[in-house]
């Protein structure tokens, strides 16, 4: 009995922790998708985000763009030295802020972008 209980209690902490995975994953994709949203490659008119495949649950998988820490959490996004145009997008929602808390730089050096960095995301951490 008391190896069922165990195996169970196993079972549970497991499901948890890939639904908490799971939804901070997709907290992130929409969070980067808001932000990035409105910037496009000037050398091919295509928006910065066609470029990576939304579907996936981890943009920690978003090579060029995204670093994150071991926890698959996003701590950086890399726009410097690309023909863009456009400005970054405001984070009117909480969760998309909060989906970033992990977030300490910004990289938009020499990149063409216009605009002011979001205000939620400039006065949480970056």
């Amino acid at each position: 009995m008391g190896r069922m209980i165990s195996a169970m209690w196993l079972l549970v902490s497991a499901c948890a922790v890939m639904l908490f995975w799971f939804a901070t994953g997709d907290d992130q994709v929409d969070a980067i998708v808001t932000l990035l949203g409105g910037l496009t490659n000037t050398i091919d008119q295509k928006k910065v985000m066609d470029k990576f495949d939304q579907s996936l649950i981890n943009p920690c998988t978003w090579n060029g763009l995204v670093e994150c820490n071991n926890a698959n959490s996003v701590t950086g996004i890399t726009l410097g030295r690309q023909p863009l145009s456009g400005q970054l997008s405001e984070l009117n929602d909480p969760d998309h802020v909060n989906a970033l808390s992990a977030l300490t730089y910004l990289s938009i050096y020499e990149c063409g972008i216009s605009g002011s960095i979001p205000k939620r995301l400039a006065t949480s951490h970056i």
